[in-house]
């Protein structure tokens, strides 16, 4: 399958299972308090850091339970919604997360490389998402100034989510020993929506992460006139290498050799059509069409044994 760029778009994820909300989801009064704004900390601070808290430890078990990293104010608004009420505090959460790099703007997963024989289970938190200080300066300093103001349909990856995506992903690929293999990119979307509850974005986010700790290098090879991205995966304690030509030529071969076989068998069947129109012919004695379509069955073997020819040539290649 083939993967095709698509423009960023507002992702309102919201699931039908409600199983990770918490006991207190149905109480009227508790459910009053945690849904309304924050109150200034320095009025109770023990009651604004749990409420935080709870909010913080909602958002995780929402991502987890829908297998995306990927949130929004709006999409979470819309998923929070209880009796008609949605959360007027998520701004302030958000903020705080991005302030405590809990969170991160969709895309900047990529701004620094780490480099070092490393797997990706050695990094901690801190080594694995080491992002330039901006990421929290402007949301600092916003705080102080009352300046910052969240777009609710701007889309951010919860950065433990995604750390815990990117784990499940490569202990995958070790156990299948799928590691220093080209893999297209729609067959690891295919394997993890079968084998895991992280969806595509959580998948895109996760190889993002992996990526930028050099665990996995991508790259976009074109084939026949299409474009295919491709994934390679570092072995155990080692870095990603660049895809080679030699990865690519095989690429190409096996592509052919696939190609081949399906004209093969395509052709095989004509040839079966052919024979079977040729025996009616027979029976109806219609000798000269019989004749005819012997013709075409012998031009169709013939074609049939050249494509085998030059599968056998693609196969002993590869």
């Amino acid at each position: 399958m083939d993967h095709k760029a698509e423009p960023k778009e507002k992702i309102v994820n919201t699931i039908a299972d409600t199983s990770f909300l918490p006991e207190c989801w149905s109480d009227d009064r508790r459910m009053g308090i945690l849904l309304a704004e924050f109150r200034p900390r320095q009025l109770n601070a023990a009651s604004y850091d749990a409420k935080m808290k709870f909010w913080k430890d909602l958002i995780h078990s929402f991502c987890k339970a829908s297998g995306s990293s990927v949130i929004s104010i709006s999409g979470l608004k819309e998923q929070f919604r209880r009796k008609g009420t949605v959360p007027y505090c998520l701004q302030t959460v958000l903020l705080d997360m991005l302030a405590k790099r809990e969170l991160c703007k969709e895309g900047q997963l990529k701004v620094e490389q780490h480099t070092g024989p490393f797997g990706f289970n050695l990094w901690t938190a801190k080594q694995l998402i080491k992002a330039p200080l901006l990421w929290g300066y402007e949301v600092v300093l916003g705080s102080v100034t009352g300046t910052v103001n969240i777009n609710e349909n701007e889309n951010f990856i919860v950065v433990a989510v995604a750390q815990q995506h990117a784990k499940t992903i490569e202990r995958t690929i070790m156990e299948r020993e799928l590691y220093n293999k080209l893999l297209q990119y729609e067959d690891l979307v295919d394997l993890f929506n079968k084998t895991s509850s992280i969806t595509r974005h959580g998948v895109e986010q996760a190889l993002a992460l992996l990526e930028t700790c050099n665990r996995l290098t991508k790259q976009i090879i074109v084939c026949g006139g299409t474009s295919t991205v491709f994934i390679k995966f570092a072995g155990v304690n080692t870095v990603a290498q660049p895809i080679t030509n030699i990865e690519k030529c095989i690429y190409e071969l096996e592509q052919s050799e696939n190609r081949l076989m399906k004209d093969i068998t395509t052709v095989e069947q004509n040839i079966s059509q052919t024979m079977n129109m040729v025996r009616e012919y027979i029976t109806d004695g219609r000798k000269q069409m019989a004749k005819t379509y012997l013709k075409k069955k012998k031009y169709s073997k013939k074609i049939c044994n050249k494509k085998l020819t030059l599968w056998k040539t693609c196969r002993g290649f590869c």
